[in-house]
């Protein structure tokens, strides 16, 4: 987590600290926040947790990281995100090394290079992605989707091989709900009425993959026909600002401007207050290669308060809920089916209501499913470093690979 904002990788790696906590595993937190004023700040969570908060920004942090680090008695890492992966590799070179990827880095950066019109995070993320596949032992990721991407990126760098091609390298651990915390607390949303305003909410960064004209388009028609619903949408915005004003280009119209929001960036507390006046989650994807491989936190974020997600498919998370009957979804680029299924849920309280419910208790189900990361616990039982070519060798031949040199690739086999 960096700073006051909170993102998926946040809620990504609140998953595992859960998990961990829950199985009674001791635990040294660490996580950068480019908000305190010195390079590292110790903090104790309990009597068998650390948590560390490091300014990456200034000078200093790693060496004094790296010796606090030492003195601990160390058995693993866990790097979530390429970020986390590098940081746990860079400290703790020697210990086992479980890396989750929660999407692919590549083709996020791929995703932003094609929307800013360079190359340039692509390239950094390619080398550091070489670096972490080279070094880790054990990976997990979001989907099945991914899963395959990341075999096939393991495959072709050489780190799976006769020794361990057997060995289950490559994890699926799906989120499909917030903390165990989160799960025992009642909903404090107020009872929705056929008199109640309904509020559709775009919850998350405006991102690259989202559809903005698809959304202006939709809201615009659906604000106009229904002149009681209101629209809110919180988050960071990390695309061109003519792109942003694309999405809002619906709200100037005279009848709509009075009735839609773009707040930006919101605090926690601000968030849980928007999810509990709102009754509608909306979202809509281009086709792209993130969609396709990526996942969608803010489905799981609303559903658990309460919302009724109405989305484009594209993902396994969105096909997953669609064929569960969480949500309304359609075909990506499909305006009418869309409008369609906003409509249903703003004139039938009732349907709104079921489908309410119904994902509430979908989460709830799910909230403390431990099933699915049964490798991660066992690993952690007995980590151990992968049998596979070393570490400087297989580097060496990814170098050798993506600089063209053939010869140096076989070479080194």
């Amino acid at each position: 987590m960096s700073g006051q904002s909170v993102t998926a990788h946040h809620y990504r790696s609140q998953q595992f600290v859960d998990l961990l906590k829950a199985h009674e595993v001791p635990l040294v937190i660490v996580s950068i926040n480019r908000s305190i004023e010195k390079p590292c700040s110790r903090k104790t969570v309990s009597g068998t947790s650390e948590y560390w908060e490091v300014n990456d920004c200034m000078r200093g942090w790693r060496s004094v990281l790296r010796k606090s680090l030492r003195e601990e008695q160390l058995n693993a890492a866990i790097g979530c995100m390429l970020q986390g992966a590098l940081l746990a590799r860079s400290m703790v070179r020697e210990l086992p090394l479980w890396v989750d990827f929660y999407g692919d880095p590549l083709i996020e950066k791929l995703g932003q290079d094609l929307h800013y019109g360079n190359q340039y995070g692509t390239l950094a993320a390619r080398w550091r992605l070489r670096q972490v596949l080279a070094v880790a032992d054990r990976f997990s990721v979001c989907s099945e989707a991914q899963k395959s991407l990341l075999v096939g990126a393991l495959l072709y760098s050489g780190r799976i091989d006769f020794r361990n091609v057997q060995l289950p390298l490559v994890n699926t651990f799906m989120y499909l709900s917030e903390s165990r915390a989160g799960q025992k607390k009642k909903s404090s949303r107020p009872a929705r009425t056929k008199k109640t305003p309904v509020t559709i909410l775009y919850n998350g960064s405006v991102n690259t993959w989202t559809d903005v004209a698809f959304l202006s388009d939709v809201l615009a028609e659906v604000l106009v026909a229904r002149p009681g619903v209101r629209f809110v949408q919180f988050g960071k915005n990390i695309i061109h600002k003519e792109h942003l004003d694309s999405f809002r280009k619906f709200s100037e119209k005279k009848e709509i401007k009075q009735r839609a929001q773009f707040l930006g960036e919101v605090t926690e507390e601000q968030a849980k207050e928007l999810y509990r006046r709102s009754h509608i989650c909306i979202n809509a994807d281009i086709d792209t290669l993130e969609t396709r491989f990526g996942w969608r936190t803010r489905y799981i974020r609303a559903i658990t308060e309460g919302l009724v997600v109405v989305s484009t498919l594209g993902n396994d998370l969105a096909a997953m809920l669609a064929m569960d009957g969480i949500g309304l979804f359609s075909r990506i680029g499909d305006n009418k089916a869309f409008v369609k299924n906003l409509l249903l849920l703003i004139d039938d309280v009732s349907a709104w209501k079921q489908l309410s419910r119904k994902g509430i208790r979908y989460i709830a189900e799910r909230s403390q499913d431990d099933l699915q990361f049964e490798t991660l616990l066992q690993w952690v039982d007995n980590p151990r470093k992968l049998e596979s070519p070393t570490d400087s060798v297989a580097l060496i031949r990814n170098i050798g690979t993506y600089l063209r040199w053939p010869l140096l690739g076989r070479l080194m086999k």
